[in-house]
């Protein structure tokens, strides 16, 4: 199950629509009101699992203490069994790690929050740009790499963009998983200034993020009211019906809503089977179970599951057999 404790988010992204639904400004229920309802729900419903699907949910790090405190106080993971998930930015993960409570993490982990879903969203330079990613991106770095892309061509800034967007979000991913807490890296695809051959480079640099375990793919959907948004219903490219009306049918973040001129959907499947065929994920996984065991159902599952979503493929039969 889900809550929702935090309303608004203090970033811009380019394809985001939450500004667009709630305005600017993060606000938030109490610490103590979130944890009331959240016990509600347990008590209810006996849900294994909750996810936060705060848009921000460290936009104020002294409330995400508060939580925790909270959860040490009363010990609901255990009681109840209950593991919890939620959404992170790169940047609040380089800032905690950096800067502090470094103790934070682990505390999380400690009281139940098993994994974090971040958003690379992309490492071609021209779509971070599109995303209004660089502020993100810039606000990591230091004073004298910020100097550095500053005085560089566009050509080298585009390189520096790329390189560091990579290097922090590799920070973020060894950061929580230090702490034993997974990651979810999401990745989106399918963007309309992008070329099939520019996506397939993009997502393979993507893949080679180490001890990152669990693949988001959305495709790229210009939902209405986001800054994308015009640009793409001027472009022609967005899927219609027959009758020529907007397949609003589409707008779901998988299904594809700008005809491409390639086969998005297909692209899409194959770029995931490939992330957890990898070579750097079979590496990975065998190193991650020696030291964690009680992951194996975690990689079993995967494998079936893209087996059972995809068809037979002889390397998932031949990790399925190794994990045996």
């Amino acid at each position: 199950m889900s809550v929702h404790s935090h309303r608004a988010c203090r970033f811009n992204c380019g394809f985001c629509s939450t500004s667009t639904v709630y305005g600017k400004g993060v606000t938030s229920f109490s610490p103590e009101r979130t944890i009331q309802y959240i016990e509600k729900l347990l008590q209810e419903q006996a849900p294994s699992v909750i996810t936060f699907t705060d848009e921000d949910f460290f936009a104020d790090i002294s409330w995400v203490e508060r939580i925790v405190s909270i959860l040490e106080e009363t010990g609901l993971n255990k009681k109840y069994g209950v593991s919890f998930d939620t959404f992170a930015s790169i940047n609040d993960l380089v800032k905690i790690k950096r800067f502090g409570p470094k103790d934070l993490l682990k505390r999380m982990a400690n009281v139940g929050f098993s994994s974090f879903t971040i958003g690379v969203e992309s490492l071609n330079p021209k779509i971070l740009k599109k995303y209004n990613k660089p502020p993100m991106i810039m606000a990591m770095m230091t004073p004298e790499q910020k100097e550095e892309y500053r005085q560089s061509s566009e050509e080298n800034q585009n390189e520096m963009l790329t390189n560091f967007h990579f290097e922090f979000a590799q920070e973020a991913i060894d950061f929580a998983h230090e702490n034993g807490i997974l990651v979810v890296g999401d990745y989106m695809v399918g963007n309309p200034d992008e070329s099939e051959k520019e996506v397939k480079v993009g997502f393979e640099k993507f893949s080679s993020l180490k001890n990152l375990f669990i693949a988001y793919i959305p495709t790229y959907t210009p939902f209405p009211g986001t800054k994308l948004w015009r640009e793409a219903y001027e472009s022609g490219l967005l899927a219609r019906t027959e009758s020529g009306e907007i397949d609003w049918a589409k707008f779901d973040a998988s299904a594809g809503a700008l005809n491409l001129g390639y086969d998005i959907e297909n692209l899409r499947n194959r770029l995931e089977v490939e992330f957890y065929t990898s070579e750097r994920y079979r590496t990975d996984m065998l190193n991650e179970l020696s030291i964690h065991p009680e992951l194996l159902a975690l990689f079993k599952s995967r494998f079936n599951y893209i087996k059972n979503t995809f068809g037979e493929n002889e390397t998932v039969e031949e990790r399925l057999r190794e994990l045996e």
